[in-house]
């Protein structure tokens, strides 16, 4: 019997595309929508539920008996009210909290087991250190919607085995493929001195392999992890769509793009009716729509790119535009297939920017207010309703008259008109991850903080700046900024090159001989103009304010950068990527010294 109606689910797969678009074009009301509440709070019995759903919902049936026990319990009424599961959002909230934590425990258990494999593959080399970048460690990255659809789609005659223990059990089979790891190979000249000539530094030249974990993604993992064929494929597909629109999670962003719908060329656009001026980007512009985002396109799947490209080019001096963010992007991991973007983007682009980023939640409408009162841009992660069908990223900009201000990366017209607060909290994704449905990003502040101040060792900064004047104001500016001191003596050791004949007494005002070039880091002029005649501080404004994009153009990781623990491995890397200056071992062995100095 179970295998007879294994046998007709699977022939309704000849529906289940278009039925699925049906549903895409259903119900705007949140994640049941009124034709789930007419159906499901009826006191109908089971059977009776299941096909009205479908019917009303347009949810295909085969999607309903697919997900049995991983999420809606065996359709079963629930422990809490005597009604199907289907109808009780709090089992169904339930159960996918528990399918995203116990996939993110394997998710974590795949780190460990790539790590493990980055130290086997380093044992075999001929490297003196390594280190791993992980772009994972905070938040890890996943579109649990999708997982469920293929895992689902790959059990297909045999869905009464369905359930988290056996979805774990599955992932833990193809543990090793689920991330994988790219290397590079640097030699960096370090300190190794003899203790018999203290007055002379040694240098030594180490290798280092520099490892990045990189997450094989969800379409890798429908051939490696799940073995699916094209046709199951198309199933999991239609599973994780109706999945997302029937919870409102936003896991699946889509616009109508790929000329189905663009709108006239915007030129250069900027709303000023915000706290702050924003640059606004259409991801639907001709100019970006066709674009690629992964093997997608801007203009169906780029809300997420288009979005930061707003926040980016509006927060700070650089102006981003979709296409290069969803270059960004998808060079970076956060592009999934056919999805979107991982909602790991937002945060990490901020972050990436030099921007300051928080998670909120749709509990928390006077954060909102006070953030976008104050001058910052907020990020929200809709679901199904006024502002888009499946799932969908936009920005929020200011406060006008009690209500808010938005930037619609797919909707112009949206753009210009306020928004009630509650609309906007009352769609939201229920299911984000990292840190979401609302991001609050800001700049920098270009003053100390006062707790950093206040923290400041001020006999230490007394000493200093008693001893090398120029050189300790760098210390304090950099310090007070969350610099660590093996990463500032690598900075001043590029600029004792510069402009202290290779001491600590930096001469900040000092021009070459030419004239084309000025200050602490000899910068060119040509390039930099703004920092003509700067004083001390203003050109440290100048460095921490472009150091991460410069870094960035040259093939650098300011991350990486920031992390670093030996002075003179941090005097080349600031060398190499962002003075692009000749002489780096004498910039190391100077860092060295200055790194004493500054111990004391």
């Amino acid at each position: 019997m179970a295998s007879d109606a294994a046998g007709k689910v699977h022939g309704a797969i000849k529906t289940g595309r278009a039925v699925a678009a049906a549903l895409r074009g259903a119900t705007a009301g949140g994640p049941y929508g009124a034709a789930v509440g007419a159906a499901l709070t009826a006191g109908k019995p089971l059977g009776k539920a299941i096909a009205a759903a479908a019917a009303l919902l347009m949810l295909p049936l085969l999607f309903i008996l697919m997900l049995p026990s991983l999420i809606f319990g065996g359709l079963a009424a629930s422990a809490t009210a005597a009604q199907p599961v289907l109808n009780d959002s709090a089992a169904i909230s339930e159960n996918m909290t528990n399918t995203v934590f116990g996939v993110n425990e394997v998710l974590g258990e795949g780190i460990e087991d790539v790590k493990t494999r980055i130290a086997e593959h380093f044992a075999g080399t001929d490297g003196d250190h390594y280190e791993i970048i992980n772009p994972y460690e905070n938040s890890v990255m996943s579109n649990i919607s999708i997982l469920i659809g293929q895992y689902c789609a790959a059990k297909e005659q045999d869905w009464q085995t369905i359930s988290l223990a056996d979805l774990k059990q599955v992932l833990r089979n193809g543990k090793s493929r689920l991330y994988s790891y790219t290397f590079t190979v640097e030699e960096w000249e370090t300190a190794d001195d003899d203790p018999d000539t203290p007055d002379v530094i040694e240098m030594k030249t180490e290798k280092w392999y520099i490892y990045t974990i990189v997450y094989n993604g969800e379409d890798y993992f429908a051939d490696n992890v799940f073995s699916l064929d094209d046709e199951q494929k198309l199933l999991a597909r239609n599973y994780a769509e109706n999945l997302s629109l029937f919870l409102g999670d936003g896991m699946l962003q889509y616009a109508p793009g790929n000329g189905e719908f663009t709108i006239p060329a915007l030129g250069n656009t900027t709303f000023t009716d915000g706290s702050t001026p924003l640059v606004y980007y259409s991801q639907l512009d001709p100019a970006y729509a066709s674009q690629p985002f992964g093997t997608d396109d801007i203009g169906g799947y780029g809300c997420g790119p288009t979005s930061m490209a707003i926040v980016v080019s509006s927060l700070t001096s650089e102006r981003i535009d979709p296409a290069q963010m969803a270059r960004w992007a998808y060079e970076n991991g956060y592009w999934c297939s056919r999805s979107g973007s991982y909602h790991s983007l937002i945060p990490g682009a901020a972050q990436h920017w030099g921007l300051t980023v928080e998670g909120c939640t749709a509990a928390e409408p006077q954060r909102i207010v006070d953030a976008l009162s104050s001058g910052k841009l907020v990020v929200a992660l809709m679901g199904p309703g006024h502002f888009t069908r499946s799932g969908h990223f936009m920005v929020l900009r200011g406060v006008q008259n009690g209500e808010i201000l938005i930037a619609n990366p797919a909707n112009y017209d949206h753009c210009q008109r306020t928004w009630d607060l509650s609309i906007i909290l009352g769609e939201a994704s229920k299911m984000a991850s990292a840190g979401g449905p609302f991001w609050i990003i800001g700049r920098q502040s270009s003053l100390p903080d006062a707790k950093l101040a206040a923290s400041a060792d001020s006999a230490k900064l007394a000493r200093l700046k008693s001893e090398h004047l120029a050189a300790g104001r760098v210390y304090e500016f950099l310090s007070l900024r969350g610099y660590a001191d093996p990463v500032i003596a690598g900075i001043l050791g590029n600029m004792m090159a510069e402009c202290g004949g290779q001491t600590l007494d930096l001469n900040w005002s000092l021009y070459d001989s030419s004239g084309n070039y000025y200050g602490l880091c000899m910068w060119s002029l040509q390039y930099g103009p703004q920092v003509r005649g700067a004083d001390l501080d203003g050109q440290m404004n100048y460095l921490t304010g472009n150091i991460r994009q410069n870094m960035r153009q040259f093939g650098g990781d300011y991350d990486y950068f920031m992390r670093m623990q030996d002075p003179g491995v941090a005097a080349q890397y600031f060398c190499t990527y962002y003075e692009r200056g000749a002489g780096a071992s004498v910039r190391a062995q100077n860092a060295y010294r200055a790194l004493t100095w500054i111990n004391g």
